[in-house]
Order: structure tokens, then C-alpha cells, then sequence
């Protein structure tokens, strides 16, 4: 049996979730009952949504599994399927859910009509975070290596509290102390 590729399925996903608002809406005899704020709404969640989905298409291309999974396979093999359920999907979920439901808010209100000085408001806090996180992510992608280290992996350096010293190296008498100390770092 042919397996189908992910994007195929993610249309599939999409057309079935489509119908079934069409058959909602056949039902309700309605299909358009969405006021200005919800349509601002869907608008800048799928405007966020393309920003951060575009940034890990970009960061993992062809990397594989995220490093951090297989770590934590690795230190924990027996406890691993549980772990990862609780701390990695069902966070998820949960931040998902919590995140939706002020966006479940605007949807499930036509009220008001037009939209009002706190929607305004909320679209110019929204443009800020955009920057911002736009900007992280170009500041992110400049800084990491390709590679991940140790230090960069569990997100400390030898001066984060709480993180081991390195063992001193012990000098190489051909190098001086300045070369020696950037070839370490």
C-alpha cells in the first residue's frame, strides 16, 4: 500500500473540515453570520500563524527530528512515549486551548457590528508583536550556530546559574592566552 505524502493528507484534513462547516452552515441556513471583529480576527491569526510556520519551515529544512526529541529519547527510553505525550502533545493542546479562547470569543459574538477603538487598539498591539517576534526570529537565525553545542542544546553557558563549570584547559605552551582563550569559546 502506497503511503500518502503530508501534504496530501493535509488537504484532505482541510477539505474534510471545510465540508463540514459547509454542512453547518446548510444546516443553520446561514453561512455568513461573522462580524468585522471576527474577520479581523481569522486575519491575524492566519497572519501570525503563516509568520511562525514559515520560520520553522526555514529553521528545520531538511534537518530531520528536532535534536531536543531525540535527547530526550535518549536520556529517558522507558519513560519516553509518556514524557514526550505529557510535556511535548498534551502542552500543546492545553496552550492551544487557553490561547483560542479569546479568538472563540470573537467568533461566537456578532456583537458589535463595526468594529471599535479596543479592536483598533488590539490590531496596533498585534502589528508591535509581529514586529517583535519577526524580529526575534531574524535575531535567532543570525545567532545560532548551525549546529547545536552543548551550551546552545540546554540553553545555558558556563556562567548561567546553575550549569557546571567547564574543566580549565590546560594551556598549550605554543599558543598565547588570547588565542587559546578564542579558540575555547
Amino acid at each position: 500500500m502506497a503511503s500518502w505524502p503530508p501534504l496530501a493528507l493535509a488537504l484532505g484534513a482541510a477539505l474534510a473540515m471545510t465540508t463540514l462547516v459547509w454542512v453547518a452552515s446548510l444546516v443553520k441556513r446561514d453561512a455568513s453570520n461573522l462580524s468585522p471583529r471576527a474577520y479581523l480576527a481569522v486575519g491575524l491569526v492566519t497572519l501570525w500563524g503563516l509568520r511562525l510556520s514559515f520560520y520553522i519551515l526555514w529553521r528545520n529544512w531538511g534537518r530531520g527530528e528536532d535534536y531536543r526529541y531525540r535527547e530526550m529519547r535518549e536520556r529517558n527510553p522507558a519513560t519516553f512515549p509518556v514524557r514526550s505525550l505529557l510535556t511535548v502533545f498534551w502542552l500543546q493542546a492545553v496552550l492551544l486551548w487557553a490561547i483560542s479562547a479569546p479568538l472563540y470569543q470573537a467568533q461566537r459574538r456578532p456583537d458589535p457590528v463595526s468594529l471599535t477603538p479596543l479592536d483598533i487598539l488590539g490590531l496596533a498591539l498585534f502589528l508591535v508583536g509581529l514586529a517583535f517576534e519577526a524580529g526575534g526570529d531574524s535575531q535567532l537565525a543570525r545567532f545560532r550556530p548551525s549546529r547545536p553545542t552543548a551550551s546552545t542544546r540546554s540553553g545555558r553557558t558556563h556562567s548561567s546559574p546553575g550549569s557546571p563549570r567547564p574543566a580549565p584547559r590546560t594551556p598549550d605552551p605554543g599558543v598565547s592566552p588570547a588565542a587559546a582563550s578564542y579558540r575555547s569559546a
